[in-house]
């Protein structure tokens, strides 16, 4: 769509979000909700739509409850802002944080080099260590983002070794596909393992407490979540090579560490220092019930 019609999109969001709010808010007589639940409807729904049409930026939308709470009637500002410094928000500010840091200083290419250095040159050994990169990465790192940064290393593999998916060639095509699906599914599987990996499993632990007063610590998680991620790991792998895309032996080619980046030496004082704190903090994270 050209940028004249997002702007045309954003507009006409920006209007008819808040009217549909306005007619469910008319409506609400008739419903058995109370107006403060009714009135959480509206502003939901009016969130919902200019996310969707990013018609205004979207910390801005997020901000909206900061106001129309109040106005409203359904909770007062001190309340309504306490819930934007949940203990949750930092745990997703502080992986957020871990990912810029990592992304600043490449040390995600780092990781990536490091494990691939031991899997070979066949294409399955090379899925293989990619997926098992973005699948650490995606335990400290938010699943999303360890996507993000894996792209450009499976597209920086794939030109390497001049792998393609749009073509007919199956030797070209099957490792390309199966590398893509792999980065998207080992970040998802990777993301089971730790209470930080994906913002559903940090939720999931604040309702339990807040609804039950049943406590997930971050080491009580992983009891569950790396035995999760150790057996379906291997899982989608032999699908995506061996089910799904049957792999070829493959010919000679430049090596897929190579493809990745700078060799271990050439780590910077950034990247070791990124490293450290990354360690440092997994072991806060993991410990904390001791400290």
């Amino acid at each position: 769509m050209s940028n004249s019609g997002n702007r045309l999109k954003a507009r006409a969001a920006i209007v008819a979000a808040p009217a549909g709010a306005l007619v469910l808010f008319a409506l609400a007589p008739i419903s058995d909700l109370s107006p403060a639940a009714v009135a959480v409807a509206c502003v939901a729904l009016v969130m919902a739509a200019w996310w969707m049409t990013e018609a205004i930026p979207l910390p801005v939308t997020a901000l909206l409850p900061l106001v129309l709470f109040p106005f409203l009637g359904v909770a007062g500002i001190e309340a309504t802002a306490r819930a934007y410094a949940h203990p949750l928000i930092f745990l997703f500010l502080g992986g957020f944080l871990l990912a810029q840091g990592m992304q600043r200083w490449n040390l995600h290419r780092r990781v990536a080099h490091f494990i691939l250095r031991f899997m070979g040159d066949h294409p399955a050994g090379v899925i293989a260590g990619v997926m098992a990169a973005t699948a650490f990465l995606s335990m400290w790192v938010s699943n999303t983002a360890t996507a993000m940064m894996m792209l450009p290393i499976g597209q920086s593999i794939m030109h390497a070794r001049q792998w393609a998916p749009d073509t007919a060639d199956a030797s070209r095509s099957g490792p390309a596909s199966a590398l893509m699906l792999g980065i998207a599914y080992a970040a998802t599987i990777g993301g089971m393992g730790t209470l930080i990996g994906t913002p559903p499993n940090a939720l999931f632990a604040g309702f339990m407490s807040e609804a039950y007063g049943v406590e997930i610590g971050f080491a009580r998680w992983m009891l569950v979540g790396i035995p999760a991620v150790v057996v379906l790991l291997p899982i989608a792998w032999l699908i995506l090579t061996r089910v799904a895309f049957r792999l070829p032996p493959e010919p000679a080619a430049p090596s897929s560490a190579t493809a990745v980046g700078q060799q271990r030496a050439s780590l910077s004082t950034g990247a070791r220092r990124t490293a450290v704190i990354l360690l440092l903090t997994a072991a806060a994270w993991t410990f904390r019930p001791l400290l």
